[in-house]
Order: C-alpha cells, then sequence, then structure tokens
C-alpha cells in the first residue's frame, strides 16, 4: 500500500473512532410540513468526506435527520427513503421502513460510512428502480441528493430518467470540491441547487425545507381541485 493511501485509511479510522453521537435539534410539530410525499435522500459517503474533516459523515446525517423532522411522517402522509453510497449504492431505508419520525431519526443515525469511491450516477438509477418504483400513485416524489465531489460516472442520464419518471430533484453541493456544472445536470432546475460548506451545512437547511414545502403544497392543492374539494383539504401547510 502507498503511503498516501495508507495516511487516507489511517484518517478515515480515526475519524470513525472519534466520532461522537451529539443530538439534532428536530422541527417543532408546528413547523412541519404535512402530505402525501415520498420524501427520498442519497447520502454520498465517499472516501473524500471524511478524509477532509472528521465528523463530515455525521454532518450529512444531522442535516438529513433535520429535514426529514420538518414533515409529517406516517404511512398515510410522508414516507422517507434513505439512499447510501460511494463506490457501490444501495437502499437501506425504503420507502414504508419506518412510520414515525423517531424511528427514522434512529434508521438514519445508525447508517454506516462506506468511505470508498463516487459513484452518483450509479446511486441515481438505483432511486428510480429500488427506491421511487414503490411510491404511491398519488403521492409527491422528491429526491434530494447530497453530494461533495464529482462522479467517476455518468449522472446526466439517470437524473433524467428520475425527473421524467416525475421525482422532483434536489442537488445539495457540500464542501469545496463539487461540480456546480454536475449539479444543475442532476437538479431539476437551477432552482433546485443549493450550496453549503460541511460546518455550516444547516444554514440551508430551512431553505431546502422551505423549496420542498412549496412544491408539495402546489401538488397536492392542484390534485385536490382535480378532484373537485377545497384546497385546504390536502394542503401541507406548516401547522396543520
Amino acid at each position: 500500500m502507498k503511503m498516501s493511501s495508507f495516511l487516507l485509511l489511517a484518517a478515515i479510522i480515526s475519524c470513525m473512532l472519534a466520532r461522537k453521537a451529539y443530538g439534532v435539534e428536530l422541527v417543532e410539530p408546528y413547523n412541519r410540513c404535512y402530505g402525501q410525499v415520498e420524501l427520498g435522500f442519497i447520502v454520498d459517503g465517499s472516501r473524500s468526506i471524511e478524509a477532509s474533516a472528521c465528523g463530515n459523515f455525521k454532518r450529512m446525517l444531522d442535516f438529513t435527520q433535520r429535514i426529514a423532522s420538518g414533515f409529517g411522517i406516517a404511512s398515510s402522509q410522508t414516507r422517507v427513503g434513505v439512499g447510501l453510497y460511494s463506490t457501490f449504492a444501495s437502499v437501506p431505508i425504503p420507502f414504508g421502513k419506518y412510520t414515525s419520525l423517531q424511528e427514522t431519526v434512529e434508521g438514519i443515525k445508525k447508517l454506516r460510512y462506506p468511505g470508498e469511491g463516487t459513484r452518483t450516477g450509479r446511486a441515481l438509477k438505483l432511486m428510480k428502480t429500488h427506491l421511487f418504483s414503490q411510491s404511491r400513485p398519488k403521492a409527491h416524489k422528491v429526491l434530494i441528493v447530497l453530494t461533495d465531489g464529482t462522479s467517476v460516472d455518468d449522472v446526466k442520464a439517470p437524473a433524467k430518467a428520475l425527473r421524467e419518471s416525475g421525482v422532483e430533484v434536489f442537488a445539495v453541493g457540500i464542501g469545496e470540491h463539487y461540480r456546480p456544472r454536475e449539479l444543475k445536470d442532476i437538479a431539476t432546475d437551477t432552482g433546485h441547487v443549493l450550496t453549503a460548506g460541511f460546518r455550516d451545512l444547516m444554514s440551508v437547511e430551512r431553505k431546502l425545507r422551505d423549496a420542498v414545502c412549496k412544491s408539495v403544497r402546489k401538488a397536492m392543492m392542484a390534485n385536490a381541485y382535480q378532484q373537485g374539494v377545497g384546497a385546504c383539504a390536502s394542503s401541507p401547510c406548516y401547522g396543520k
């Protein structure tokens, strides 16, 4: 093993051993967004995450928990699904696995850091075939992609396939090494792209949560009118 690779591996192991379990301040019930939503996350677990600073992977999980807590999680409301990737991708939390906020938060906390390569395109494909394929017919579908770097595979085609299947995609670039062009290729449009450093990731949390809830509200209201009922019947407004 080359010395540089050995030092990188040692740094990652050190970070994992030093990680502490701080609690995340969750969104209060009166500030949550309610509606029938399939809310998916893709969390980048590549080696560069922890190599740049210890605790970065946990910061991403904390952010994911905080965003998820901004929605009314229940079997008939918002269902949360989480994909995790590096060289390979998996869906450790499929839609419907957890039906309460507490279960969801605990499940996200338990996700393990892969620490390998960056194949975002592979993860996007898996989200379409193994996560959103299980969506409820009338639920609004949203995917939030968290990544810190450049993918070694194509993201444009799988992201387009996801969007064309009805999934609204937000891309969050974290740190200093993401590619703005790649984020735009992933997201629904430029208004669905956000960026932040690892340590100030929570600074974009409310903006992202509000943007998702706004799109959910719009979709639910349109669906309600199509069914001939009042807009408030399905409105996911805060504090319902």
